[in-house]
C-alpha cells in the first residue's frame, strides 16, 4: 500500500505509480486529506481548462465550477473508486457544471460580453488560424465521443500524459493508445468540418495542446484560492498551507480589485436592464392570465358525465396516478422528484424553472440554436434565447393532470445516446405514465442526468 511519501512522489517523478482509483480508494477507507489533494493537484488542469472555455474566459467562474466539481468528486468518491482513471468522468462533470454556471449568468446579465474583454484568453502563435472558431465548439464536439475516446483525449491533451501513460491508465499498449487518440482527433476533425470550423486532425490536437499548457499557466496563478475552497469543503487538513498560499498571492490580487469594483457596477448595470426587460414582458404575462382564466371557467353547457369519469365530467385519474396538485416543487434531489418539480413547473407556465431543469443532448444545442437564429426578429424578442425558446415550446405540449413511474432503472436506455451510459450510475431512465387535462394516458421513457446541481432531464 503506497504511504504519503508515495503520495508526494510527484517532486521525483513517481506520481503516477498511484492510479486514480486507489487515490479515492485511500480517501473513502482511510479519510486520506493527502490522497485527495493529490488528485485536486493532478486534475486541476483538466477541470479548470474546460470550465474556461466554456465561460469565455471569466477566470471567477471557472474557478467556482472547479470548486463544484471537486465537490461533488468527494461526495461521490465511493461510487467512483472503481474506475483506473477519473479524467472522463471529471471532463463530463466540468461540461455540465459550466453550462449550469453560463446558464444562471445570462440570466441577469445581457451584457456579459462587456466584462469578458477585462480578462481575454491568452492566445498562442502556433494555433491554428480558425482556432477562434473551434474554441466556442470545441467541448460540444469532445462530448460527442463515446466516453473510451474522450477518456483518451483528456488524458493525452488535458492531463498531459504520454501515449504510454495513456496506455497503462486505460489498459492498453502504448501503440494502441496512440491509435485511440489518433482516432478520436479524426472524429473531432470530422465533426468540426460538419460545422464549417476546417483545420486538420493534426492541428486540432496542436490547438488542445496549446490550450492545455495555457490553461495550465493560468490555473497554476489563479486557481490556489479555488483549490483552498476545496479543501476546506472537503475538510482536508492542508488548509494552513493554502491560507500561506493565498498571503503570497496577496499582491497579486491587487490590480484585479479595481476590475472587481467595475465587475459590481456592470452587474448593478445588467440588474437594472434585466429589470426594464421584465416591465416590457407585461403583455405576456398579460397573456398568460388571460389563458389560465379561460382554462379555469367551466363550459358554457356542462356535458353529461361518461363512462369512466367523475361526476362534474372531467376524466378520473387512472388508477395508480398522482394528481398534479401533490408533485414537488423546486426539488431535483433525485430524478423522480426533478420530474415531478418539471411537471409542476409545466403546469404553472414558470418557464425559469424549466430551463433549469431540462439539459438539451450535446447533439440537439446546435439545432436549437439554428432553429432561433432563423425566427423572425419579433419572435426571437419573445422567446430571448435559444434556450427559453425550448422552454416555453415545451412547456405547450406537456401539461399533465397526474402521472406515477411504472419503473426507474440506473443508466440511460441503450438507444438513447452513448451506449457506455447504459450502466452510469450518473444518469436514470424513468418509464413514466402520465395523464393529459383530457383524460388521454401516454406512456414513455425519460432519461435524467445527475449533475452538480441536482438532477435534470435530457430533451432529445
Amino acid at each position: 500500500m503506497p504511504d504519503d511519501a508515495t503520495l508526494r512522489g510527484r517532486e521525483t517523478g513517481d506520481r503516477e505509480r498511484v492510479e486514480d482509483s486507489e487515490l479515492l480508494r485511500r480517501y473513502v477507507d482511510e479519510k486520506s486529506e493527502e490522497a485527495f489533494a493529490e488528485l485536486v493537484r493532478r486534475h486541476l488542469n483538466l477541470v479548470y481548462s474546460v470550465a474556461l472555455r466554456q465561460v469565455a474566459g471569466e477566470t471567477h467562474l471557472a474557478e467556482d465550477v472547479a470548486q463544484d466539481v471537486f465537490t461533488a468528486l468527494a461526495r461521490k468518491a465511493a461510487a467512483l473508486a472503481g474506475r483506473p482513471a477519473l479524467s472522463g468522468w471529471l471532463y463530463r462533470s466540468a461540461h455540465f457544471a459550466a453550462s449550469d454556471v453560463v446558464r444562471v449568468e445570462r440570466r441577469r446579465r445581457a451584457r456579459e460580453q462587456k466584462i469578458s474583454a477585462m480578462n481575454p484568453l491568452t492566445t498562442d502563435s502556433s494555433l491554428p488560424a480558425d482556432w477562434n472558431q473551434l474554441r466556442p465548439i470545441l467541448d460540444s464536439v469532445i462530448a460527442e465521443l463515446d466516453e473510451r475516446d474522450r477518456e483518451a483525449v483528456a488524458l493525452r491533451f488535458f492531463d498531459g500524459d504520454s501515449f504510454a501513460d495513456v496506455g497503462v491508465k486505460l489498459r492498453l499498449t502504448e501503440n494502441a493508445a496512440r491509435m485511440r487518440v489518433e482516432r478520436a482527433l479524426d472524429k473531432l476533425h470530422a465533426a468540426l468540418a460538419r460545422r464549417g470550423v476546417t483545420s486538420t486532425a493534426a492541428a486540432v490536437g496542436l490547438a488542445l495542446a496549446n490550450q492545455a499548457a495555457v490553461a495550465t499557466f493560468m490555473s497554476m496563478t489563479k486557481l490556489k484560492v479555488g483549490v483552498a475552497a476545496v479543501a476546506l469543503a472537503i475538510g482536508a487538513a492542508s488548509i494552513v498551507v493554502q491560507r500561506q498560499a493565498i498571503a503570497r498571492l496577496q499582491d497579486e490580487t491587487g490590480a484585479l480589485r479595481e476590475q472587481n469594483r467595475e465587475l459590481t457596477r456592470l452587474r448593478a448595470e445588467n440588474d437594472r436592464l434585466a429589470q426594464a426587460r421584465s416591465d416590457d414582458s407585461a403583455e405576456l404575462a398579460s397573456l398568460r392570465a388571460e389563458i389560465s382564466a379561460a382554462k379555469s371557467q367551466p363550459p358554457a353547457i356542462a356535458p353529461a358525465p361518461a363512462a369512466g369519469s367523475n361526476v362534474t365530467g372531467k376524466p378520473a385519474l387512472a388508477t395508480g396516478l398522482k394528481p398534479a396538485a401533490g408533485f414537488a416543487r423546486g426539488d431535483s434531489s433525485t430524478a423522480k422528484a426533478a420530474l415531478e418539480s418539471l411537471y409542476t413547473a409545466v403546469n404553472e407556465g414558470d418557464f425559469a424553472a424549466i430551463k433549469d431543469l431540462i439539459e438539451l443532448a450535446p447533439a440537439d444545442c446546435a439545432k436549437a440554436e439554428a432553429m432561433f437564429a432563423q425566427l423572425p426578429d419579433a419572435k426571437r424578442a419573445e422567446f430571448g434565447t435559444a434556450e427559453q425558446m425550448v422552454a416555453m415550446l415545451g412547456a405547450g405540449s406537456m401539461q399533465v393532470a397526474g402521472m406515477q413511474v411504472l419503473w426507474d432503472r440506473p443508466g440511460a436506455r441503450r438507444e438513447f445516446m452513448d451506449p457506455a451510459l447504459t450502466d452510469d450510475p450518473g444518469y436514470k431512465t424513468l418509464h413514466v405514465q402520465r395523464q393529459y387535462p383530457d383524460g388521454r394516458v401516454r406512456e414513455e421513457d425519460m432519461v435524467f442526468q445527475e449533475t452538480p446541481a441536482g438532477w435534470r432531464w435530457i430533451l432529445h
